[in-house]
């Protein structure tokens, strides 16, 4: 059995400290510290922090929207600078709200957490973490993770069921679109009702009938039902939860008859109460007679949510030939707005998705999601290659690095795109000391327009664009001429250092049976990247005909 992470803290410890610090060091500090400083960025201290790495500050103070951290935590997971990287625990729902009101107000390190009000929505979601005793908790449970495939079941654009942490079993369980919402939903979350520490009914139809189910979920820690038909009925629903910390009823007409009963719960922490049939003499009266629970009754900013970034519904990033791009968001009435021409689209600009998007070649697709009353999501960036023709055979010239084979010629040639987060497993083949080499021969000589290149960035682990890129072509295998050669720019410090990218030789409708493409890698790296000027390495995994 695990036990808490527990760090006292005084009145006179700092918000940060308090709340900010832990949330870092639960989901940061495993990629940042004085062993592992990734992108020359040390996240130990507050000191540290706010030095900044290579790129610069990571937040904007008032401003989280434009802060690069605030960014990053808040894309997709499959996105490729998704931080924190996939394989490492994510940030929940709330740490992520706690980190961007923490920015907007200011991202105070100095204030003890004492000096904040305590009814602002900053210190509301930094409670959570600061808890009765001076102590910071990161909970630990005893019971089991669920199945994966039953938790991905259970999710649709009614329903979002997500693990906390990538290291805890624990659930939570949100509702959206109130005219859908049925009991049947609800008890549909029963196989996880183990697992499942908080859910969010908040504006879905719920009744007092509904209680006795709601009931069924032991473990709830958490339970939102803000603006939901319940009446004092529910109480006797409620009364069995044994380890229920945080209770909203915002809007609902609960009296104050009900809330007396439900003080009865042993670990009830605060409970959240205005636009209810409570008045401001009897919230006196709780509060007197009841001081443990911290009873809130003001009238804080409306919170406005970040939706989630629109998603991908083509399993490749490699185009065949007839088929289209096709996004989807999982939110109903939910607008995407993308781009093809490398600018990003906004809540105003931008084409609006209709149908599946049809692209010639390598193409950059940006894309948002936006909705009257939700803060527009981040970009989500996808690039995309159009399927040519299959050469007949292939021969590598040159071996690959002896950890980064994957499987020889035939990774540049078996039409299947990978994406930079893969660039460790046998999806590339790896080149350092050595130019790439490869030939390639047609049987029947194709009219061919283009030859693409893809190449992956990785400026972290030393990954760039190559030095030298020749391509070379004839009708025999021995007498090659060099038909192209291109010269990419050099890695910039305020250019994409994560992501797939292409070299691209244009042709004249070009027909031969033979060609070979040479590959050279970046003798040494700019000073940005590694003060040593080491090696670069070249990442190819698809050469591309069309």
């Amino acid at each position: 059995k695990s036990r808490d992470e527990i760090v006292p803290i005084t009145d006179s410890t700092t918000l940060y400290h308090a709340a900010i610090e832990p949330v870092f060091k639960g989901k940061c500090m495993s990629c940042h510290n004085k062993q592992k400083m990734k992108g020359d960025l040390l996240m130990t201290s507050a000191e540290s922090i706010l030095k900044g790495g290579k790129h610069g500050a990571i937040w904007k103070a008032g401003d989280p929207l434009n802060s690069k951290f605030i960014q990053r935590i808040n894309l997709p997971n499959e996105n490729e600078e998704h931080m924190p990287p996939q394989g490492k625990p994510p940030l929940t729902d709330t740490e992520k709200q706690l980190l961007f009101r923490w920015v907007l107000a200011g991202a105070d390190v100095t204030t003890a957490w004492t000096k904040f009000e305590s009814k602002d929505t900053l210190m509301m979601l930094a409670k959570q973490f600061i808890h009765s005793g001076n102590e910071v908790r990161k909970p630990s449970y005893e019971f089991p993770f669920a199945s994966k495939e039953i938790v991905k079941q259970l999710n649709s654009p009614y329903r979002v069921v997500t693990q906390l942490a990538a290291d805890s079993p624990a659930l939570a369980a949100e509702f959206f679109v109130n005219q859908s919402f049925e009991s049947t939903r609800l008890k549909e979350l029963l196989p996880v009702k183990e697992q499942l520490v908080s859910l969010t009914l908040a504006g879905m139809p719920v009744k007092d009938t509904d209680g006795k189910l709601i009931g069924e979920f032991t473990n709830l820690e958490k339970l939102n039902l803000n603006k939901t038909e319940i009446t004092d009925g529910i109480a006797t629903s409620l009364i069995g939860f044994k380890k229920l910390k945080t209770l909203s009823l915002v809007g609902t007409s609960i009296g104050e008859a009900s809330l007396k009963e439900l003080t009865k719960l042993p670990e009830l922490k605060e409970v959240f109460l205005w636009n209810t049939k409570v008045d401001k003499a009897q919230l006196t009266s709780l509060q007197k007679q009841f001081p443990a629970i911290q009873w809130n009754f003001g009238y804080p900013p409306t919170e406005v949510l970040r939706l989630t970034s629109p998603l991908l519904v083509n399993d490749s990033l490699l185009i065949k030939r007839g088929q289209r791009i096709q996004l989807k968001h999982n939110l109903a009435g939910t607008i995407i707005r993308y781009t093809l021409d490398g600018t990003t689209p906004d809540s105003l600009t931008g084409t609006i998705y209709k149908e599946p998007i049809s692209i010639d070649g390598f193409t950059t697709l940006k894309a948002i999601a936006c909705r009257s009353e939700w803060w527009t999501s981040a970009v989500a960036e996808f690039t995309f290659f159009k399927s040519g023709y299959m050469p007949n055979s292939g021969e590598l010239l040159t071996q690959a690095d002896k950890s980064y084979r994957g499987e020889g010629v035939k990774t540049l040639m078996d039409n299947k795109k990978s994406t930079a987060a893969d660039f460790r497993d046998n999806a590339w083949l790896g080149f350092k000391e050595h130019p790439l080499e490869a030939l390639f021969y047609f049987d029947k000589e194709p009219t061919l327009k283009s030859v693409t290149v893809s190449y992956c960035k990785n400026y972290y682990s030393f990954l760039v664009q190559p030095e030298l890129v020749e391509l070379w072509a004839g009708d025999e295998k021995n007498r090659l001429r060099l038909i192209k050669k291109i010269v990419p720019s050099a890695p910039m410090q305020n250019k994409p250092s994560f992501g797939v990218d292409a070299i691209i030789f244009q042709l004249p409708a070009e027909q031969y049976h033979y060609y070979k493409i040479i590959a050279k890698p970046n003798s040494k790296l700019p000073v940005f990247i590694s003060k040593k000027r080491d090696k670069a390495w070249l990442f190819v995994d698809e050469v591309i005909f069309n």
